[in-house]
C-alpha cells in the first residue's frame, strides 16, 4: 500500500513538473505571443506586425516610422531628436551597444487566463534575454515581466496589448 502511494505521488509530481516545464506543449496563444516578443526583442518590427492588432500594432508601426524632421533650427533639431520614434530607436541602439546582441530568449508563462468572452486571453509571462558582447564569454541576462492581452482574429491569435516591466 505504501509503495502504491509513493508511485502515485511520483507520477503526480512528474506530471506537474512536465506541465510547468519548457517540455510541455504550448498553446497556440502562447506560441503567438512568443513569436511576437522574439521579433520585437530582435528589432524585427516588420515581422512582428503580423502578430499584432490594436494598440500593439500601433506601437510596432511607431517603431517602423522614421523620426520626423522639424527643420534645422535649434528648436527643430531638438524636436526631431526628442520625438517618440527617435527616442525609442536611439534607446534600442544604446541597449545593443552596451549590453550586446540578442542571443537566446526563454519564456516562463506564469498564467494564461481565458476571458469570459472566449475571444481574449490574458498572459503573464517572464522573458529572459541573453545578450552577447564581442569579447565576453558570459552573456548579459535581462529579465522582463510581460502582461499580454491576446485577441482572436480571423487569421488566428494576435497580441492586442503588451506591458513590459523589469522583473
Amino acid at each position: 500500500m505504501n509503495k502504491l502511494l509513493v508511485v502515485a505521488i511520483l507520477i503526480a509530481g512528474g506530471y506537474y513538473g512536465y506541465q510547468h516545464s519548457s517540455l510541455a506543449p504550448k498553446s497556440e496563444v502562447v506560441q503567438t505571443y512568443q513569436k511576437f516578443a522574439d521579433h520585437m526583442v530582435r528589432d524585427q518590427f516588420q515581422e512582428a506586425k503580423q502578430y499584432a492588432v490594436g494598440p500593439a500594432l500601433q506601437a510596432v508601426e511607431t517603431l517602423l516610422q522614421p523620426a520626423p524632421n522639424y527643420g534645422s533650427s535649434p528648436v527643430g533639431l531638438y524636436k526631431s531628436v526628442m520625438s517618440d520614434q527617435a527616442v525609442k530607436k536611439y534607446g534600442r541602439n544604446l541597449t545593443r551597444e552596451l549590453a550586446g546582441d540578442v542571443g537566446e530568449t526563454a519564456y516562463k508563462v506564469e498564467s494564461e487566463q481565458k476571458q469570459s468572452d472566449g475571444q481574449t486571453v490574458k498572459i503573464v509571462a517572464v522573458q529572459q534575454v541573453a545578450r552577447f558582447r564581442a569579447g565576453k564569454v558570459q552573456p548579459n541576462i535581462s529579465v522582463f515581466r510581460h502582461t499580454v492581452e491576446m485577441k482572436r482574429a480571423a487569421a488566428g491569435w494576435k497580441v492586442q496589448s503588451i506591458q513590459e516591466q523589469p522583473a
